[in-house]
């Protein structure tokens, strides 16, 4: 009986220690700017959010000169590194996330798909490079790198 008290006694120590540690947040906001060289019509920005795994949420893809939205907000993009971003996944180590299909003016309908750095590490500090893949559905692509800050 001695023994197993004392083995309670710890349990109960240690979750009261953990309890009283802070949870980390949750979600951490993401801003990107295109640093390809583009058109100055053509240059895209990146928002969302990242959770604890660097998955992003909420992505929204514009057009930083008109404000117009290409693709998004996409509340939970899914994980998908096969496929035309195989290449990617494998020679960069990006994890893509499947933003959808859109037929924003004025580039017809295409396929878009948002590169982050692979978990793990994932996003560990305060800016990452980004990368967009828009594959048009009648061929061809583009290909944007961006820099992105995490607040």
């Amino acid at each position: 009986m001695r023994r197993s008290g004392v083995v309670l006694l710890l349990i109960a120590a240690v979750v009261t220690v953990l309890g009283a540690v802070p949870a980390a947040a949750s979600t951490r906001s993401f801003s990107c700017v295109q640093t390809t060289s583009s058109r100055g019509s053509q240059r895209q920005a990146v928002t969302g959010t990242l959770d604890v795994n660097s998955a992003p949420h909420d992505v929204l893809v514009t057009r930083v000169q008109s404000g117009a939205t290409e693709f998004g907000p996409v509340a939970d993009p899914p994980l998908n590194n096969g496929g035309s971003f195989a290449y990617w996944h494998a020679t960069y180590q990006l994890d893509g996330y499947d933003l959808g299909t859109t037929s924003a003016p004025p580039f017809g309908p295409r396929h878009g798909t948002f590169g982050v750095p692979q978990n793990p590490p994932g996003i560990t500090g305060s800016t990452f490079r980004g990368f967009l893949y828009e594959e048009w559905l009648d061929g061809g692509n583009w290909q944007h790198r961006f820099d992105c800050t995490v607040s």
